[in-house]
């Protein structure tokens, strides 16, 4: 029974516990530290090295500002082209004038800009020490020149490309090519002559009557009649009359008229130009733009002549150079042969009188309008005084019959219509 009661024990003692031990919670780092692999360990943080604050090379790249980079350079690209172009255009312009120079150093006593005032003659070098042009921006520059018989003064206008900015002389190429009516800015030199006609105090020996002459390219003479109101008033015939290449035509107010005023030295001049190197010459006593007033009709006489510029009449003793003395001359011609028979001055003198008369009409018409407004705000200003003076039953009464009146008006309209 002993022997039992021991062996019972045993088995108890050797029997697992019913109650379960404690097992110990994993956390997070147990369960890395165990899993990962020394590849996959955390390496320790090491300090970078930082130099100066300014060493700006040490935290950047230049990886960093592609976008900025094509910025600058377009920027820069824009300014150089925009030098490159201006400085071109200074340099043709000098060009230009440099060898037109001696033409009017020969005919005037005064060429370009001089500050002290001297004339060519007085100048031991000449003109090597005057600045000849004046720039009033980057596509144009002047010149002037005065001190001669029969002209106060000639005005010099050097218009030049677009060459300070390419994209817009692009556009204007591509737009002057798909269209006519739009054609492109070229170098261009506008030289207009303006006689004395006796503004001198010289009495009349520096005068002579009005009139319209020239000649011009047939290709671009549509678009100077349509706008110019002085060449509109003349008509054309072909230059070949005269002796002139097919490419021109001459403009006249007269037959009469074209056998006075021109010369062989200046059909000799402008048929030595060519088509390229030629756009017109003008004699004139009206108004570029069509007058709007009577003050506008007034004659004011200048000669202009406008020709391309082009490599040819950059080179010395050039067409133009040739066409710019013989225009100059041509003044004296004109002031010695402008005196035409009465029947040739008042066929001119008609062409004139159409633009007055119509001028004339339209400040009558003006006028009578202006004058039947302020009759009409008078009445106004009666009829307003004459209702404040009238009670409110007489005002009404009143009110009635200009009502009546109107109708009556209105009644008359209609049936004189019908």
């Amino acid at each position: 029974m002993a022997q039992h009661a021991e062996d019972d024990f045993v088995d108890y003692e050797a029997a697992p516990s019913s109650v379960s031990s404690v097992v110990p919670i994993p956390t997070v780092a147990s369960i890395i530290g165990e899993t990962a692999t020394p590849a996959a360990q955390p390496t320790p943080l090491t300090t970078i090295p930082r130099g100066p604050w300014y060493a700006v090379w040490e935290r950047h790249s230049i990886h960093e500002f592609h976008s900025e980079l094509y910025i600058f350079a377009f920027i820069g690209l824009i300014i150089f082209a925009h030098l490159w172009g201006t400085k071109r255009n200074k340099a043709r312009a000098k060009k230009w004038i440099s060898v037109h120079a001696p033409v009017l150093a020969k005919e005037f006593a005064m060429v370009g800009f001089p500050g002290d005032g001297k004339s060519n003659t007085d100048r031991p070098d000449g003109l090597e020490t005057v600045p000849l042009l004046k720039e009033l921006g980057p596509l144009e520059y002047v010149s002037y020149a005065s001190g001669r018989q029969n002209i106060a003064f000639v005005n010099i206008a050097i218009q030049l490309k677009r060459r300070n900015n390419p994209i817009a002389m692009a556009i204007e190429t591509a737009v002057g090519f798909l269209w006519d009516s739009m054609p492109a800015t070229t170098d261009t030199a506008i030289i207009t002559i303006a006689p004395f006609d006796g503004g001198n105090g010289t009495g009349q020996s520096t005068k002579y009557d009005n009139f319209v002459f020239g000649f011009v390219n047939k290709n671009c003479v549509r678009k100077y009649r349509e706008e110019r109101f002085d060449m509109s008033l003349a008509k054309t015939s072909e230059g070949t009359i005269l002796g002139l290449p097919n490419w021109s035509l001459t403009l006249s107010e007269g037959a009469e008229l074209t056998q006075i005023v021109k010369t062989p030295e200046l059909i000799d001049a402008v048929k030595d130009m060519g088509s390229e190197g030629f756009e017109f010459l003008l004699a004139t006593d009206q108004p570029i733009e069509r007058p709007t007033t009577l003050q506008e009709c007034e004659p004011k006489k200048r000669i202009t002549l406008r020709i391309p510029i082009t490599d040819a009449s950059l080179e010395q003793n050039s067409a133009s150079t040739k066409l710019l003395g013989s225009v100059i001359r041509w003044i004296d011609h004109i002031v010695a042969t402008a005196h035409f028979r009465p029947e040739v001055a008042r066929k001119i003198k008609a062409t004139r009188d159409i633009e007055i008369k119509r001028l004339k009409k339209i400040e009558e018409d003006e006028k009578a309008t202006e004058l039947l407004a302020k009759r009409a705000e008078e009445k106004k200003k009666e009829r307003d005084a004459k209702l404040r003076n009238l009670s409110a039953d007489e005002q009404k009464k009143f009110l009635e019959r200009e009502k009546e009146k109107e109708l009556r008006k209105t009644s008359k309209k209609m049936m004189k219509k019908a």
